[in-house]
């Protein structure tokens, strides 16, 4: 069981992070197909994700960026594959139609990127079963992702969700 009580994937199914790992599919190749493409591609390749898909709303890149066998490791939520990915945009750009993504810094190395982000956006529609309330929302986040011959392979992401629900009247404030 993942957070919240939500399964984290079928019956008998395991995380990728706790299944062997073949380390030759991460050397690098320098024929074509290879492994690792440049970290400032990579890191690139994660603005377009923020912008292209977050900030615009273009579905139809996530087929260009994500490969088949994709994985998102939200700790609410785990989506597979590029058209699970794009449920999952749908959904939260539905609830904040307005929302715009901004990449606040960037770290790659090898097949991996990590960024930080900041997301603003109106709450117009229903999010995981809140209604409206019309409330401007910040949320920050931590997302790193591995990479594979030019498409995201694995996601991971680590959001403020505590403060939008503060910030939609969902939770008091602490303190």
């Amino acid at each position: 069981m993942g957070l919240y009580g939500r399964p984290l994937g079928g019956a008998g199914q395991v995380s990728k992070m706790h299944q062997p790992v073949n380390i030759r599919k991460f050397v690098k190749k320098s024929q074509k197909g290879e492994r690792f493409k440049s970290t400032e591609e990579n890191k690139a390749l994660m603005r377009r994700l923020y912008e292209e898909v977050w900030s615009q709303g273009n579905l139809a890149t996530i087929d260009e960026l994500l490969a088949p066998d994709y994985v998102l490791h939200d700790p609410a939520h785990l989506v597979r594959g590029p058209e699970g990915f794009k449920a999952y945009v749908s959904a939260f750009r539905a609830a904040f139609p307005d929302l715009h993504a901004t990449v606040e810094d960037q770290i790659a190395e090898k097949d991996e990127a990590a960024m930080r982000f900041t997301a603003h956006g109106t709450h117009k529609g229903e999010f995981q079963g809140i209604p409206a309330t019309g409330r401007q929302v910040t949320l920050s986040g931590i997302n790193i992702q591995r990479i594979v011959d030019g498409k995201i392979v694995e996601n991971w992401v680590s959001l403020d969700a505590l403060g939008m629900l503060q910030q939609l009247g969902v939770l008091p404030p602490l303190g």
